[in-house]
């Protein structure tokens, strides 16, 4: 919805890409989705599904409100271009058979055809990465204090900005994070949940010393230092910490939102490690490893933040992959086909008041 209505009459020879028309890219789109919705009624019907006769009721109610609220029926097509019954039986239904095949084939008890662990584990090997990382503030160091018997605590702050005290070791290769109670000495929540460390402001001669260590690491690391090592030593994020062995993502996006190191970091192969990458005018840098992943994280607890939706993507990745199946079984009637494109539609009042709001927000 870039373009309201008055453009109509043009917009569909316009360029959406250097390969095709918007004409030829919603039309493909439209061909693809009718192909879709053909498969999932073939198999809603092949495995004797049916919509819940109080979702049928439930519709009813929606499409009346639908039409209520623009008057009448007759006033809710001229807004959207369709009926609220169409939207009712061409989209909403269509999830809801989505939604039902799903879960007849991989959900519950008596799953036709269940998510397996060879399934789990190839969309695991194929989708995510591992990464450790050494994260530097140049003009911040980590705020520790001392108690009674010179033990130093890092300060970690949880989402409310709350200051606790924690106990960083490292025994036999393995770091524990103890989480010791708040700064202040009052009570603290069973459920607390860390979200970085607390960081101070360094003075002129901190910043200049610290403006060094980059380079000190990596030569380190070109001596033959342990990158796992250094980064329990010098990084200044607190997931450095938790995520010891690494950080699992499907995209290095997700682990620095920056294209620049993404892009870098993207280049790796296990084993090898990134120069320093400067972000905000050389504010931060950041050194980065690609390594194994970790057998089998998700299912480990200390990852559990990781993969909150690693089942539900398999499954979908599976159900996508046997619609796919039955789509290159389908045969269009070209002729027919090409009888019919976008500018046979017309761009009604809705796209000009959905592009005047997505432009107040802007």
């Amino acid at each position: 919805f870039g373009y309201g209505s008055a453009l109509e009459n043009y917009i569909w020879e316009w360029n959406v890409n250097e390969d095709q028309t918007y004409d030829e890219y919603y039309s493909g789109y439209v061909y693809n989705h009718m192909k879709s919705v053909l498969v999932e009624k073939y198999l809603f019907d092949l495995y004797g599904l049916e919509i819940p006769e109080e979702t049928l009721a439930e519709y009813k109610v929606s499409v009346d409100n639908m039409n209520k609220s623009y008057g009448s029926a007759g006033s809710y097509k001229m807004y959207f271009g369709y009926m609220a019954q169409d939207y009712v039986d061409y989209y909403v239904k269509s999830l809801e058979i989505s939604d039902l095949i799903i879960k007849h084939l991989y959900t519950g008890e008596n799953a036709v055809d269940p998510v397996t662990d060879e399934e789990r584990e190839t969309y695991y090997s194929e989708n995510y990465s591992g990464y450790m990382y050494i994260y530097l503030d140049m003009n911040n160091a980590v705020k520790t204090i001392e108690d009674e018997d010179e033990t130093t605590y890092y300060v970690g702050f949880d989402s409310s900005n709350t200051e606790y005290k924690l106990l960083i070791t490292t025994e036999d290769g393995v770091t524990t994070i103890e989480n010791v109670g708040r700064v202040d000495g009052k009570e603290m929540d069973d459920d607390v949940k860390i979200v970085g460390f607390k960081t101070y402001e360094l003075d002129e001669d901190g910043v200049d010393e610290k403006s060094n260590l980059p380079d000190l690491i990596l030569q380190s690391l070109e001596a033959g230092g342990d990158f796992k090592t250094l980064a329990l030593r010098y990084s200044d994020d607190y997931y450095t910490y938790f995520y010891e062995n690494g950080a699992i993502v499907t995209d290095p996006s997700e682990l620095v939102n920056n294209d620049t190191v993404a892009d870098a970091v993207r280049e790796l192969e296990v084993g090898e490690y990134t120069d320093k990458l400067e972000i905000s005018d050389g504010k931060y840098v950041y050194i980065i490893k690609k390594v194994e992943l970790i057998d089998k994280a998700y299912e480990l607890e200390e990852y559990e933040n990781l993969f909150t939706n690693f089942e539900d993507n398999v499954m979908y990745e599976k159900y996508d992959k046997l619609v796919d199946n039955y789509l290159d079984l389908i045969v269009a009637d070209t002729e027919a086909l090409s009888k019919f494109n976008m500018a046979d539609t017309f761009l009604t009042k809705y796209v000009d008041d959905y592009r005047s709001m997505m432009s107040s927000l802007q």
